[in-house]
């Protein structure tokens, strides 16, 4: 991707609970892996009593146990990674693609060119917008 000089937009992550019909967004100034690992860490934290947590996650190239060994250490990799059970949705014509795709359209309906900063989004708590497949 190209250098255009503009700052990439914070991205949100978000998560859904159907068990607890609970949502848990995370506000994180980039993609990257670290940010990934300190998201499996706030959802282990906050789903502590579950013996397995299951999550469906796109293909993307930080979403690897890499990327918790490297933020974490082994030995805290170990731990964390095994908590999960991942479900990779597939690579192309996914499902997870089609939500994404809904999102960015509705976000850019009602944004239009604004963006919301990392401080409006984490302070209200909430990412205005998410779907629950």
């Amino acid at each position: 991707m190209a250098n255009t000089g503009v700052a990439a937009p914070p991205t949100c992550s978000a998560g859904y609970s159907r068990k607890r019909d609970d949502t848990f967004p995370k506000v994180t100034p980039n993609r990257a892996s670290p940010a990934f690992a300190d998201y499996l860490l706030d959802i282990a934290i906050r789903y502590a009593e579950a013996d397995t947590i299951h999550l469906v996650l796109d293909n993307l190239n930080s979403h690897t146990r890499k990327a918790v060994a490297e933020r974490f250490g082994e030995k805290a990799e170990g731990w964390l990674w095994d908590r999960f059970t991942l479900h990779y949705a597939p690579k192309h014509g996914s499902w997870l693609n089609q939500a994404e795709l809904a999102i960015s359209l509705l976000s850019r309906q009602c944004l239009g060119p604004c963006r919301i900063g990392e401080s409006a989004l984490s302070a209200g708590g909430k990412c205005g917008l998410g779907v629950v497949v």
